[in-house]
This record gives structure tokens, C-alpha cells and sequence, in this order.
């Protein structure tokens, strides 16, 4: 099983390492294959000069673009960093082997953009992580304030949540959210985050039961 992971910032080494970064690494040691598309949001990622990174870290495919991104940055910037990716993991994202199922991460919403055309493009199921409600949070952080960028951003939203697969939310708070938001409540799954490596695995798997029964079967226990 081949499962493409997209997420603009990850923390991947050290403490706080993030959880979708350990999930790849256990698959991988199950057999699995792993792909995450993500941008230099950290400092475990030093790019230089270069645009694009290809890498193999515990087994895991890194894409890694140099795609600077911290809470610090102005607004102009943030909204550039976020269109840079899309396009970029779009047009990278074709180049890659094709996966069985993707799993993207927002925030940032934008993040979504590619992993819907992706999944469109390659025709397989897409599962998305929600950890924060965008837009709302940043028009409540005052961020946001473009109507037009607004009711754009709310669009795209309606739609992502209807076509993805399989909504994973990081807490209550934000399934109620996503369910207020008409959203077949079957799709949405609770997965609060968790330190046991085994009890996660078998979170997402469960999480991912309603998708293709022969890919989650890969996903629990690798090759056989």
C-alpha cells in the first residue's frame, strides 16, 4: 500500500516530532509505502539554495520544498508561501508514483487544494485531517479579512469536506463544527492525539474502514 501524505509544516525530528510523521515511519516498518509532501516550515529542513528536496529518511520518500513559513510572517507573505505550495505539490505531485490513497492535512485549507486534485487526478480516495477550522480561525485571529478571499475560502470548504472520503477531526469541538457544516456525519472520525504508535496505527486504520477494504487491510499489516 501506497499512501501520499500532504502537509505544508510538519515537525519530522526531535521532540514534538509530529504524529503524521510517525505514522509514515510505522508504516513503512509494516511494509508499506510512504510519501509526505511538505514545506521548510522547521528548522529540520535546510534546503539552501535548492527548491526541491528528494529524500529518503527512515525509509520514508521526503518531497521537501523551500517554502520558508512561521507564525511571524507578514500577511502577504503567508498567502504567497500557501499559493507556492499548492502549485508546487500539484505539478510534483504528478511526478511521483502513484498512490493508493492520500491523506492531507490542514491547516492550512490551501493545503487541501492540490491533495482534492490529486486525488481526482489519480483517482483514488482522499482523506483529510482537520486540526484547525479554516477559515474561521483566521478570521477570527483577524487575518482574514478579504470578503472575496472569505467567501472563496468557505466555497472550497463546502467542497472538500463533500468530497473527501474520510474527515479526520483532532477533537470534538471541530467534528461538531465540520458536522454543523452539512457534512455526512458517517465520514467524520475523532482521532485526539496519542503517543502509543500501535494505538494510533489502529486509530487511523479504524478511522479508514468505509475506504477501499483491500487498501486498509494493506495498511494494518503491510505486505504479506
Amino acid at each position: 500500500m501506497h499512501l501520499m501524505i500532504i502537509a505544508q509544516y510538519l515537525n519530522l525530528f526531535g521532540p514534538g516530532e509530529d504524529r503524521l510523521w510517525k505514522l509514515g515511519r510505522s508504516l513503512v516498518e509494516r511494509g508499506n509505502e510512504v510519501t509526505i509532501i511538505t514545506g521548510t516550515s522547521g528548522d529540520d529542513i535546510n534546503l539552501g539554495s535548492k527548491m526541491i528536496s528528494l529524500t529518503r529518511e527512515n525509509g520514508v520518500n521526503l518531497v521537501s520544498f523551500n517554502i520558508p513559513y512561521h507564525a511571524g510572517l507578514d500577511y502577504r507573505k503567508k498567502m504567497s508561501a500557501f499559493i507556492r505550495f499548492k502549485r508546487l505539490t500539484k505539478r510534483q505531485g504528478r511526478q511521483l508514483p502513484k498512490p493508493d490513497f492520500i491523506l492531507a492535512l490542514s491547516p492550512p485549507l490551501t493545503a487541501l487544494m492540490p491533495a482534492l486534485e490529486l486525488s481526482t487526478y489519480y483517482r483514488v480516495p482522499l482523506v483529510i485531517e482537520i486540526r484547525e477550522l479554516w477559515p474561521d480561525a483566521p478570521i477570527q485571529r483577524g487575518t482574514l479579512k478579504n470578503i472575496i478571499l472569505i467567501k472563496m475560502a468557505r466555497k472550497f470548504e463546502e467542497k472538500v469536506y463533500e468530497k473527501a472520503d474520510c474527515i479526520i477531526a483532532g477533537s470534538k469541538g471541530i467534528a461538531d463544527a465540520v458536522k454543523e457544516r452539512w457534512v455526512e456525519r458517517a465520514k467524520i472520525k475523532i482521532l485526539p492525539q496519542m503517543d502509543n504508535e500501535n494505538e494510533m496505527i489502529n486509530s487511523y486504520s479504524e478511522a479508514f474502514k468505509d475506504i477501499k477494504q483491500e487498501d486498509i487491510n494493506n495498511f494494518q499489516g503491510g505486505k504479506q
